[in-house]
């Protein structure tokens, strides 16, 4: 994904397009919230989170982009800023914050460098033969690693992975047999110590009546690949400090292909296009205002330019649990009961990798709510359909720039389209404001210093 970002709400005056203030040192800030929707992650993460690093020194623009499950903050500061210092110092912030985030969102990451850069190096990894689950393992526990060590690297990822899961499928019938309920099975698998795939089988969900119930007697085991996230292709991607350690580098990782089976390719992958070089940065309150801007803008500007967002409008929506939390409380339900749901309901693994042979767990509940059990504190077995509805949501990310909700459009010029023509039509446009405290929606047309 390809974005710039608005270093300060200016009235759109000068015919020079302004640097967009990305070209300096960079770090990003990611936090998870399984099962969670844009506008959900956006409230309760990124805008507390964000309210803390604007202030972090030397900042020039941050910027947010809220995903379903997923938040992410990037920072840009002033050049000579040392990013590993900016990281360090972000980190120790974040951690004072934490107990400000839900409960069940996982502990932000801080990371060094500009995530949206195209990297240095890009590879793309296959095999006819082997499964692509084996294949990611490896790029993840052997290759990954061993990049990273590398002199002069500063960062690795690995793109398209689709590891291995322990799936578990309780099946309805057998375990409302047995009378233990979906969430009973959920906790013993987080509370209990490592364990192999046979003795995962017999751990114990209740006992009832003297009797111990296994997960093998409620639901199916099995090890799969995990399902893809993503509609990129299994490789790696390789940023470095400097260019100027390129040739060390390149010559390194060319010796990676003899640690893999001879049935794996390990091949250049084209590079990815550099950022766009022209945008329009859209900064208002208003949402719908917004958006409606930008429909206009598309289309004003198809004569001479071809305008695309940087982050789509739409996606495919999402499926989630909307709880009825007066139900619950009548009905004897405790909250973290509920959230157990929403992560399993939402494909999320409910334990640590290194708790089961390194690969995460996944709880297939069943397709009818009416046959997912949960516990009340009273021992009564309740229908989650008596507790949450299941509500589809919009997945299309959320982008703020500087604390504020934008929307950013890049600008690919038409054979005899000017810069002066597109800035000509944002200062007469009537949706527009130029005036700084006017809360109508800004517009400023910006360019990006590529990566050096």
């Amino acid at each position: 994904m390809r974005w710039l970002a608005l270093v300060a709400i200016v009235a759109c005056g000068s015919k020079d397009p302004q640097p967009d203030g990305t070209g300096g040192p960079a770090i990003a800030v990611t936090v998870r919230y399984p099962g969670a929707s844009p506008d959900l992650v956006e409230t309760d993460l990124v805008a507390p989170l964000e309210q803390t690093l604007v202030r972090e020194p030397g900042v020039v623009t941050i910027r947010s982009v809220s995903s379903p499950s997923t938040g992410r903050i990037v920072l840009w500061f002033k050049p000579g800023i040392d990013e590993r210092a900016a990281a360090q110092h972000a980190t120790d912030v974040v951690a004072g914050v934490r107990a400000q985030l839900p409960p069940d969102a996982e502990a932000p990451t801080v990371s060094i460098g500009d995530p949206y850069a195209p990297p240095d190096f890009a590879y793309v990894v296959h095999s006819d033969t082997l499964p692509i689950a084996d294949i990611s393992r490896a790029l993840e526990r052997d290759v990954a690693p061993a990049v990273l060590s590398l002199p002069g690297v500063r960062r690795v990822v690995v793109t398209g992975a689709r590891p291995y899961e322990l799936q578990i499928a309780i099946d309805a019938d057998r375990i409302r047999a047995t009378g233990v309920t979906h969430d009973e099975v959920i906790t013993a698998l987080a509370t209990a110590g490592r364990f192999s795939l046979e003795e995962a089988g017999n751990l114990v969900v209740a006992q009832l009546s003297h009797v111990p119930v296994l997960i093998r007697d409620v639901a199916a085991l099995r090890i799969e690949a995990s399902p893809p996230t993503s509609p990129a292709p299994l490789g790696l991607e390789v940023w470095l400090q400097t260019r100027q350690q390129r040739g060390d580098v390149e010559a390194a990782l060319g010796v990676i292909p003899r640690n893999l089976p001879r049935t794996v390719t390990f091949a250049s992958a084209p590079p990815r296009p550099l950022p766009i070089a022209l945008a329009i940065e859209l900064v208002g309150d208003d949402r719908t205002a917004l958006e409606a801007l930008a429909d206009s803008l598309i289309s004003d500007l198809s004569d001479i330019a071809t305008v695309t967002r940087d982050v789509p409008a739409t996606r495919d929506p999402v499926a989630l649990l909307a709880y009825d939390k007066a139900a619950a409380a009548r009905l004897n339900v405790k909250q973290a009961a509920l959230d157990t749901m929403a992560r399993a309901f939402a494909h999320q693994p409910i334990r640590a990798r290194e708790r089961l042979e390194d690969l995460p767990v996944v709880v297939e509940l069943g397709p009818s709510l009416d046959a997912i059990l949960v516990r009340a504190t009273d021992g009564a077995a309740i229908p989650l359909s008596m507790l949450a509805k299941v509500e589809t949501r919009p997945s299309a990310p959320l982008v703020r720039v500087n604390a504020r909700r934008a929307i950013v459009l890049t600008v690919q010029l038409k054979p005899g389209g000017a810069v002066n023509d597109v800035q000509t039509l944002l200062d007469k446009h009537p949706r527009i404001s130029h005036q700084a405290n006017d809360q109508a929606p800004h517009a400023r047309l910006v360019t990006r210093k590529p990566p050096q």
